[in-house]
């Protein structure tokens, strides 16, 4: 019984000397705190608000808005930039899906269709890269 004891108290220790703890998304409601960026919903985009220089940034993904908040906490130009980059790409190819899905319904030839469909898994890789790209940014620190 002293053992569990003695490694919960460890287990506690290292939880409060962590500094990845300051960086962890708190949800609330319908929000998410990182430090003092604020994350939030608005129809159909992400807003992401640096609540101490009052800076508003908007993304389409909510991975991609922590990604931004997390990466604005070390100030890092070239990633936020990167994550910026990434979003607007998941957002293109998401509407490319829908065009694409839309002709595949819609028309009669089938050398069309075959190319939407080749353009639809293309736009489907896409956004899978894109996503995982972005899910490095928010697991690389913890």
């Amino acid at each position: 019984m002293d053992k569990i004891v003695n490694a919960v108290k460890s287990l506690k220790a290292i939880v409060e000397k962590s500094s990845a703890l300051d960086t962890m998304p708190q949800v609330n409601d319908d929000s998410v705190r990182i430090k003092h960026f604020l994350i939030k919903s608005l129809n159909g985009e992400f807003s992401v608000v640096d609540t101490r220089k009052k800076i508003k940034f908007k993304t389409y993904t909510k991975a991609g808005a922590i990604a931004l908040a997390k990466k604005m906490l070390s100030e890092n130009e070239f990633e936020v930039k990167e994550i910026i980059r990434l979003d607007q790409a998941i957002e293109k190819h998401q509407q490319d899906c829908v065009f694409y899905d839309h002709c595949i319904e819609h028309t009669t030839n089938e050398l069309k269709k075959s190319i939407m469909k080749t353009r639809l898994d293309l736009s489907c890789q896409e956004i899978d890269t894109a996503k995982a790209r972005l899910n490095n940014f928010i697991f690389d620190s913890i």
